[in-house]
């Protein structure tokens, strides 16, 4: 399949001189890229949430429909094995579900470049997108929590439903989008995405009755979503809602993907008189509009959270693939790639790594005065987070039930209880007597 663009920027983009990367190469590049970003994740320790789902995989064990009772967790069924079998295998050690998430990312990016591959004609194009997904820091929180598993799985299932999809391997294409529905609950989007990667390979989008291996199961999960919202705690505490701000938190989180690498290659791409940049951004540009609708209807902030933003990065990899090929020099190409790889790992090192250390210093600590003492009532003051993610780290400390971590208890209920109380400067428990 040739370029199609005049410009040459499918051709250009990502060679840094070479007319194509040696495969292996490639992927032994993209590992490196990877495993170098996300390392500081290796000794985070589990954060927040992680304790509340390493809890409910206890009771999804004794329970199979126990998901079904706190929906949407029903739809994130994938994680949720995956947790039981990384906690079967390696037991409450987070290291090992760190390697997992930053496994998956890996498969993630090379599935990225084998789809642009086949939806661009472009190995150049699809190998820089790839590349820079590896590295790109936005969705960060998919990677370097463990919580944020959901979204690296359904990308996972959702890129392998679309690679099927142009395969046309209809009935695995059904398979992994089945996968991605139990994935996240967000996972319909990629019935938009599809003409996409159609329109990207073709031109057009033809409508197939193949879809039909889509369809079905989509209307299956809006019936099941629709008769499991009155208990959806996200809808009945109005977490999401339908209201007019969406367009800004829409707006507003397009301008957070784009800043400052963005920016700066359309910038640099209008200096250099690029034709036709508009035509070659689109498609792109539509994958990460539509990747983002899903998430844009939340009301506790004005912007998508981080780890929401993992599909639409792809589309921001994509994008500035794209822009870098309409680059007039192999120089320029290459220090723009070397330039941008470089930091957003330094800011995944120096800032990011810090706040995940601050987010889950509160549990670390605790596990280790817990470990300090003998099995007792004892009364946390001033713990920073839900009384469950305090009572959720007595699973990794033998002996430990959570009935015996009392969370910002009146004196009354324990007089006699020692007393932690949470020191957010120091990052460690004060001892009262």
């Amino acid at each position: 399949m040739s370029d199609r663009n005049p410009a040459s920027a499918e051709q250009n983009a990502g060679s840094f001189g070479e007319e194509r990367w040696s495969s292996w190469i490639f992927v032994a590049l993209t590992a490196g890229v990877v495993l170098l970003a996300y390392l500081p994740a290796f000794n985070n320790g589990f954060i927040s949430d992680d304790y509340v789902n390493l809890q409910r995989i206890q009771e999804w064990r004794r329970d199979p429909l126990y998901l079904y009772s706190i929906p949407p967790e029903n739809f994130r069924t994938a994680s949720y094995a995956c947790l039981a079998l990384l906690k079967t295998g390696f037991g409450y050690r987070p290291e090992f579900f760190y390697g997992f998430t930053i496994f998956l990312h890996l498969a993630n990016v090379l599935m990225l470049a084998k789809l642009l591959e086949l939806a661009t004609g472009s190995v150049a194009t699809a190998r820089l997108a790839a590349l820079l997904f590896a590295a790109i820091q936005n969705p960060q929180e998919a990677v370097m929590w463990i919580n944020g598993m959901h979204e690296s799985l359904q990308g996972a299932f959702g890129l392998a439903t679309l690679i099927a999809w142009i395969r046309g391997r209809y009935r695995w294409c059904a398979i992994f989008y089945i996968a991605a529905l139990f994935s996240k609950e967000s996972a319909p989007v990629f019935l938009l995405l599809l003409p996409l990667v159609e329109s990207g390979r073709s031109r057009q989008f033809e409508f197939r009755k193949e879809l039909l291996y889509l369809l079905v199961p989509t209307v299956l999960f809006l019936v099941l979503y629709y008769f499991t919202a009155p208990a959806n705690h996200f809808l009945t505490h109005k977490f999401y809602a339908l209201h007019p701000r969406a367009l800004w938190v829409w707006v507003n989180s397009l301008h957070r993907l784009a800043f400052p690498s963005v920016y700066l290659a359309v910038a640099l791409s209008i200096i250099t008189k690029t034709p036709r940049l508009v035509e070659t951004s689109r498609l792109p540009l539509a994958w990460t509009a539509l990747s983002l609708l899903p998430y844009i209807f939340l009301t506790y902030q004005t912007h998508v959270p981080s780890r929401h933003l993992y599909l639409a990065s792809m589309g921001v990899a994509w994008l500035l693939s794209l822009l870098v090929g309409t680059m007039g020099s192999c120089a320029a190409r290459r220090s723009f790639v070397i330039a941008f790889v470089t930091l957003n790992i330094s800011y995944l090192w120096l800032v990011k790594d810090d706040q995940y250390q601050e987010r889950a210093a509160s549990t670390n600590e605790l596990i280790r005065e817990l470990s300090a003492r003998p099995p007792e009532r004892v009364q946390l003051v001033d713990f920073p987070q839900n009384p469950w993610i305090a009572q959720g780290t007595a699973l990794l400390v033998p002996g430990w039930r959570r009935d015996l971590i009392l969370v910002n208890a009146s004196d009354e209920e324990c007089p006699k209880c020692p007393k932690l109380v949470w020191d957010s400067g120091l990052r460690r428990y004060l001892s009262l007597p």
